[in-house]
């Protein structure tokens, strides 16, 4: 066990050096920094948020519900630094997607003898 969290931890770190992250980290420094940038991010996280916990739940998405999200996804979109920072979170996305996925195929290989 202490083998694989040694790993892990050796995994994380290099992940930290990568410059997928340090471009993410940068990116939310910056919208960090400028108080409408942020504003307009977080207005469309939680309308975001808001409407998945409701299809979750089973809970009606009411027409207007759907409008106050494209609402706050266009304001999003006229903002370079917020833009900025979703094109980071995919970058790094795919990043750790890649990492999951040769997690995930070495496990395979294992199960199958390989």
């Amino acid at each position: 066990m202490k083998e694989l969290l040694d790993l892990a931890d050796t995994l994380g770190k290099k992940i930290a050096e990568s410059p997928r992250y340090a471009g993410l980290r940068l990116a939310e420094e910056r919208l960090e920094g400028d108080d409408e940038a942020k504003q307009l991010f977080d207005d469309y996280v939680e309308q975001n948020n808001r409407l998945a916990e409701m299809e979750a739940s089973g809970s009606p998405i009411e027409p207007d519900d759907k409008r106050k999200l494209a609402e706050a996804r266009e304001k999003l979109l006229g903002c370079e630094m917020a833009q900025e920072l979703v094109r980071c979170q995919a970058d790094f996305a795919e990043l750790m997607n890649s990492v999951n996925e040769k997690i995930r195929d070495a496990l395979r290989d294992a199960a199958s003898g390989g």
